[in-house]
Parts: C-alpha cells; sequence; structure tokens
C-alpha cells in the first residue's frame, strides 16, 4: 500500500499506462485521405482502419504513410508519366470504372477478374487483325473456348470461361477503346514539342476554370454579362486527345473572354501566354489541325467503312498533308482557316512559322 491507498503494483501499472499513453497515440496517427488525392490519380482502401492509397490506373497500394500529396504525383510522373496532365475528369472515370470491379476481403482486386477482362481484350484484338464480324466473338470463339476448356481441363475451368464478355457490343467497344489509345500514343509522340506545351496551357486554363464551384460561376456571369455562350467550354475537358478539337476551338472563339477573366483572377501564369502573339496563333493552329483530324476520325468509322475504305481515306490525307507543309512553309496559312484569320492578309513570319510547324 502507498499514500494513496492504491497497492503498489497496481500503482505501478497504471502509471505505465499513463506514460505510455502519449507514445502509442503518437505511433497511431494515421493519415486521411482527401478528395484532391484523386487530381493525382489515387482513390483510398480502408485496411485496419487506415486510409491506404491506391492508385486507380495501376491499382497499386501504398502504406498510410505514403498519402502525402508529393509522393502521390511522384507515382503518376514516375509510374504514368503520359498521364501527368490528365484533368480529374479522366481519373474519376478510372475510380468510377474500378468500383464496378469485385473486390476480395484484403482490399485487392481479384487476379480472376483482371485475367477475364484481359482475355476479352486479347479475343478482341485477334478478331480486329482478322477482320472479321464483331458477333464472331460469341457465336464461335465463345463456344469453342468452353467446350476445348471443359475437354483439356475440366468443367470447372470451364465455367470460369463463361464469364469471358465476347459480346458484339463488348468487341466493338474492346476494339474502340484500344484504337483511341493507339491514337493518343501516336499524337502524343508526334506533335512538336512546342505545340504539346501550348496544348498543356490550354488544358491547364480550361481545367482552371471547371476547376472549381466559384470559377464555374464567375466565368459564367463573366460571358452572361458580355452576352456569349459559355456552357460547352465547361463542359469539354472530359475529352481524349482526338476529340479535343471541339474544346481547342472553344477556347480560341472564347480567347478574350478567358483572357479577361484570368486577368480579374489574377492567374498571371497563364495569363502570360495570351499576351504572346505566338501562343494565339498555335493555339489557332492546334484548333484547326484537331478539327482536322477529328474529320479524318469521324470518316474512318460507320457500318460501310472497311479496309479499302481507310486505304483511300488516309492516302488522301496524307496527300493533303504534303501539300500543306508545302504551302506552309511558303508562309500561305489559307488551309487553316483560324490561323489565317489570327495572322490576316499578312505573310507568316519565319520566326512564328518555325515556332507553330516543324519544318
Amino acid at each position: 500500500m502507498n499514500c494513496f491507498g492504491i497497492p503498489s503494483a497496481s500503482l505501478s501499472g497504471i502509471l505505465s499506462g499513463i506514460i505510455h499513453q502519449p507514445v502509442r497515440e503518437m505511433s497511431e496517427k494515421r493519415r486521411l485521405y482527401q478528395d484532391g488525392y484523386l487530381d493525382y490519380g489515387f482513390t483510398y482502401l480502408v485496411k485496419e482502419g487506415a486510409h491506404i492509397p491506391q492508385c486507380v490506373v495501376c491499382l497499386k497500394t501504398f502504406s498510410n504513410s505514403s498519402m502525402k500529396p508529393f509522393q502521390l504525383k511522384q507515382h503518376l510522373a514516375n509510374a504514368h508519366p503520359q498521364l501527368k496532365d490528365r484533368n480529374r475528369s479522366f481519373f474519376e472515370v478510372k475510380l468510377s470504372s474500378l468500383k464496378r470491379m469485385k473486390m476480395d476481403e484484403s482490399g485487392t482486386y481479384q487476379q480472376t477478374n483482371i485475367s477475364i477482362v484481359k482475355a476479352s481484350y486479347v479475343i478482341a484484338l485477334q478478331v480486329a487483325k482478322a477482320k472479321k464480324p464483331h458477333t464472331i466473338g460469341e457465336s464461335l470463339l465463345k463456344p469453342c473456348i468452353i467446350d476445348s476448356v471443359r475437354l483439356v481441363l475440366g468443367e470447372e475451368s470451364s465455367q470460369k470461361m463463361k464469364q469471358i464478355s465476347l459480346s458484339n457490343n463488348t468487341i466493338k467497344n474492346r476494339i474502340a477503346e484500344m484504337s483511341e489509345n493507339i491514337k493518343e500514343n501516336v499524337v502524343s509522340k508526334t506533335v512538336p514539342k512546342n505545340l504539346h506545351d501550348a496544348l498543356t496551357v490550354i488544358i491547364k486554363i480550361v481545367n482552371y476554370v471547371k476547376g472549381s464551384a466559384l470559377n464555374t460561376r464567375l466565368f459564367r456571369e463573366l460571358c452572361r454579362d458580355m452576352d456569349v455562350n459559355h456552357t460547352d467550354l465547361l463542359f469539354h475537358t472530359q475529352v481524349r486527345w482526338l476529340s479535343k478539337g471541339n474544346m481547342l476551338a472553344l477556347v480560341f472563339e472564347l480567347r478574350e473572354e478567358i483572357k479577361l477573366f484570368l486577368s480579374y483572377s489574377n492567374k498571371v501564369d497563364l495569363l502570360s501566354a495570351f499576351n504572346k502573339e505566338v501562343f494565339v496563333a498555335q493555339m489557332a493552329y492546334l484548333a484547326d489541325i484537331f478539327e482536322t483530324l477529328n474529320e479524318l476520325n469521324k470518316k474512318l468509322q460507320g457500318q460501310r467503312s472497311n479496309v479499302i475504305v481507310h486505304t483511300d481515306t488516309i492516302n488522301a490525307f496524307m496527300a493533303k498533308l504534303q501539300l500543306w507543309g508545302k504551302q506552309m512553309k511558303k508562309g500561305n496559312t489559307a488551309f487553316f482557316q483560324r490561323l489565317s484569320d489570327i495572322l490576316g492578309e499578312k505573310d507568316i513570319k519565319d520566326p512564328l512559322k518555325e515556332e507553330i510547324i516543324t519544318p
């Protein structure tokens, strides 16, 4: 017993608990997921009461201590450099897709489900290469796969094969998605750096306008006061590379309103671009060229399209490109309406020509 009337052993235990409690609380301090982390391509899982960051692109998970903007940005830049300039809408689509996938108790996406989806893409790719009707997946290939697996591996394995989606719409969508990814990669690798940098700035500007409810409301009021339609611009940040023609055209059309808005918002870094003659010319040229690419893309689609039609269309387009390139080197911009309007009747200057296009 002691002066407190408490047995010494009990008092020792109480004091020990008090002494070590702050240390335990500090060690158990956990970082919480913030909604803004989706801008870097991250969602989260809950594991043992802690938020675990997970990349919505590669599904990789990290420790709770990695729940820091710098580390999340670093993963996106290092693991997915081609996506570092993507806007939030792109990652929202990825997140929505992941939520539809089944998860096991540990929070790890089942490898079986992923393999089934991959199998669907592999078969769709072969259908496209063979130039066969999309209906062949469900009408011929899937029955053959199921029967063959049943004979070789047994009934249980054949049941798994039934989960592979090879419907007409699935094959069509898989091929369309793969084609879009190929086009996106081609464009991202072939666009000159100066134009790519200009495009990046334009996307940042649109994302800034659409990035918050306040900015959206302010831009809406500004356009309303100036009697300009703003609505379309605010819904064109989700488009992919070959669909950016619409967004670029709208930014070019609203360039004065956007410039005024950036001035009101004191966005000096973005506003400075609009004060450069070369940037406005690049924006006009990008809007023209992407509009042309969109038109080509539409011609390559449709039920009546075939290899012969595609070949003729692409050859004609390549011939146009060669002609346009020769004319641009001469300073003739008549083929590009917006760029021509910006430059007026004067010939394009050599320094500006070099900035706009790569000879």
